[in-house]
């Protein structure tokens, strides 16, 4: 197991931390290639370091500060931010599971990194991709009240109890830990895919579709037939009643299509 990127000193941790808050880019994309570094002891001390250094950042107001709403209110974050953001955001509703809910969203990420298809090759890219992340962009269908209150938790970020500060903090870690290797190997031996999450490029949130059984007795969500349908920690779901009983305790349900 690699990585491309070389090892970051606890000083370059501190100018990265300082910068990801001002709109500069610290990209990384994963991919199936060699790499040069292995994930050394040392490497998980600088991305704890560097997620510490932004989880104080965030506690003093300035790494989770309130951005009023536009349409491309993200767009002078760095890349750190926007995953952190949106990590927390698409997952706030039930935070007894984030810790799944978190890493299912960042297999997501990668899986769409790897795949190509989803607005670039980069997770900058990828996270802000037209009509994708909802969390972040909003939706063209929407009108813009829906979108102002669609990207309210990835822009104002409700760090007032205990519950929410530990979820941000989960989450600032994962992205850190996404922008420092650059493999899906490497990401699997830092943190782990939850129970049922393998492939999934897509996430729904499970209070806001419809399931349903297709032709061939198969799983549908909203009416699109899927594959390795799951929710984070559970497993798989593959029946429109087994779907339908696990909804109210999981924030969101994963598929391919």
């Amino acid at each position: 197991m690699r990585f491309t990127k070389k090892i970051l000193t606890m000083a370059t941790c501190a100018v990265i931390a300082a910068s990801s808050m001002v709109g500069m880019s610290a990209s990384a994309a994963i991919s199936g290639t060699t790499s040069t570094y292995a994930v050394t002891p040392e490497l998980m001390t600088e991305i704890n370091a560097w997620a510490d250094s932004l989880y104080t950042a965030s506690i003093n107001g300035t790494f989770a500060r309130a951005i009023s709403y536009s349409s491309d209110w993200y767009s002078d974050l760095g890349d750190v931010e926007i995953l952190t953001r949106l990590i927390y955001a698409e997952t706030t509703t039930n935070s007894s599971y984030y810790s799944n809910e978190h890493r299912a969203v960042a297999w997501v990420l990668i899986n769409r990194v790897n795949d190509g298809r989803f607005g670039g090759s980069t997770f900058r890219s990828v996270a802000t991709a037209y009509d994708q992340f909802e969390t972040i962009r909003g939706y063209s269908g929407n009108t813009q009240s829906q979108n102002i209150e669609r990207t309210k938790n990835a822009r104002e970020p409700d760090l007032s109890t205990s519950a929410s500060k530990a979820a941000w903090k989960d989450a600032i870690w994962l992205a850190c830990t996404l922008l420092s290797v650059s493999s899906p190997s490497d990401c699997s031996s830092i943190f782990n895919k939850p129970t049922g999450i393998t492939n999934q490029l897509y996430f729904s949130g499970s209070n806001y579709v419809t399931f349903g059984t297709n032709s061939s007795g198969g799983l549908t969500i909203s009416g699109s037939s899927v594959s390795n349908a799951a929710y984070a920690g559970y497993g798989v779901v593959t029946t429109e009643s087994a779907a339908e009983a696990n909804a109210s305790t999981h924030r969101n349900i994963y598929y391919y299509k």
